[in-house]
């Protein structure tokens, strides 16, 4: 059963009185978004549990939304009048905790037109304004999320018993797409509902094996180079491609629907097109150019940096390989000097299709070559995986969202239909140009780091 949930004391307080399906009530208020200043509000958290606060101070897992809770039972009361009032002196407490002050909430005000209203104090905004990250990126950007993650927030816990969360956001999602214009400030907005209503959505999606206890607040980590799991930003680290986050997940979803069927040129295609669909390169400017759908039809090149994405055991190990002399891949100098680049050559696009078809079948029939027996059984499969993976990112097939569909997606599909767990790697780019035993150590590093985000505590 569901939670149920009201308004209580002044109409600016934003308090909720929750009453939970087995009977206890508990008054809740929001505090502030924290996307920007994550770990800083955890700070918080840890300071108001040491200092004996009555109730409890979290970040909601799927809004992002800093919380705090009080159960009435917890001490006597008599009534709902004095209850609120202490907890409203809880309250002050808080935001002098936090360093914030108190956030008004309107009650009467209906989500898509407070969504609206957000968006208005937000449409001055020129889209570099509105991206997570750089050169321009400032406060706009974090206000206008975490403006968004709030009401989100109260939407969710006054939502009618019976309605599931996927419903509202789906709904409210398509209201909102009707009313609010393509501003950068419109497009966050949409954007922010989506990953919400996608993470909400991909919460079943994952084998059982595989799924997270905390699935609302790391499956995001999922899509993220483990080096940049400790952002501010949290789950809106990669928005400065608006769209980013909620394209994973979407294509997570059509990847899984594939249950333990073979991946095919096909649906390699279909998973990157649905993974890019809504979103915006963030060059020249976020938020003016969607990424290119289709296999590629030109040249594509990009640069190898020693220790990150190319060894020179990688290199070596490419040279010496089949791959080399197919007329599809050259490495040679930057063309503004300062190391190597690899240029994946001009192809048609059916070219590029049947190169995937290819790489695919290849990699299948190196599986059936395995003996199921062998002691090394694992470790070969893992480096056929690994070789298949390379492959398919250095031929560079698409011209963008290379790395996000192969080292995210594809790579824990195929570890998954060998029963494996997937792994979260923590610069995916080792794919480029670094070697296969390379690459397997990283892959058991991620498998490990799958395993952290499984856990109960606190996000590694």
């Amino acid at each position: 059963m569901q939670r149920r949930a009201q308004w209580v004391g002044e109409a600016s307080e934003g308090i909720l009185l929750v009453e939970g399906p087995d009977g206890t009530t508990e008054l809740v208020a929001a505090i502030a978004g924290v996307v920007g200043w994550r770990s800083s509000a955890l700070r918080c958290c840890d300071v108001a549990a040491r200092e004996g606060l009555p109730g409890r101070l979290a970040v909601d897992p799927l809004t992002d939304v800093l919380v705090y809770r009080e159960d009435l039972h917890s001490r006597e009361t008599t009534g709902i009048g004095p209850a609120v009032a202490h907890f409203r002196g809880q309250l002050a407490s808080v935001h002098r905790l936090c360093g914030l002050s108190a956030m008004e909430s309107d009650r009467h005000q209906d989500p898509v037109h407070g969504l609206v209203a957000l968006h208005d104090l937000f449409a001055h905004c020129a889209p570099a304004q509105l991206s997570v990250r750089g050169v321009e990126a400032g406060s706009q950007a974090t206000r206008l999320l975490n403006g968004v993650c709030c009401l989100l927030f109260e939407v969710l816990a006054l939502r009618m018993p019976g309605h599931p969360e996927e419903a509202v956001l789906a709904r409210l999602r398509d209201d909102v797409d009707v009313v609010l214009p393509r501003t950068p400030a419109g497009l966050v907005i949409r954007n922010t509902l989506a990953i919400l209503l996608e993470t909400v959505r991909t919460r079943d999606c994952l084998p059982e094996s595989c799924r997270l206890v905390n699935h609302d607040e790391r499956a995001c980590y999922m899509f993220m180079d483990a080096s940049e799991w400790s952002s501010e930003l949290g789950r809106y680290h990669f928005e400065n491609e608006l769209g980013y986050m909620a394209g994973c997940f979407q294509a997570l979803r059509r990847l899984m629907s594939l249950g333990r069927a073979p991946l095919t040129a096909d649906t390699l295609l279909e998973i990157h097109d649905v993974a890019i669909g809504n979103a915006f390169r963030r060059v020249p400017t976020p938020m003016q150019e969607r990424f290119q759908k289709g296999y590629r039809s030109r040249a594509v090149s990009f640069p190898l940096i020693e220790g990150r994405n190319h060894t020179a055991a990688g290199l070596e190990e490419f040279l010496a390989s089949p791959d080399a002399g197919t007329g599809w891949i050259t490495i040679g100098e930057r063309e503004e000097g300062g190391g190597l680049q690899l240029t994946a050559n001009a192809k048609h696009s059916l070219d590029c299709g049947c190169k995937a078809a290819d790489i695919l079948a290849h990699y299948y029939r190196q599986l059936d070559r395995i003996d199921a027996g062998a002691p090394d059984a694992e470790e070969m499969r893992v480096a056929a995986t690994v070789r298949c993976c390379q492959s398919l990112d250095r031929n560079h097939l698409f011209v963008d969202a290379n790395i996000r569909t192969i080292g995210y997606l594809c790579l824990n599909k195929f570890l998954w239909d060998l029963g494996m767990e997937p792994a979260v790697l923590e610069y995916p780019k080792v794919l480029d140009m670094c070697s296969v035993a390379q690459v397997v150590e990283a892959v058991r590093r991620g498998q490990q780091r799958f395993r952290q985000l499984q856990g109960t505590g606190r996000r590694p």
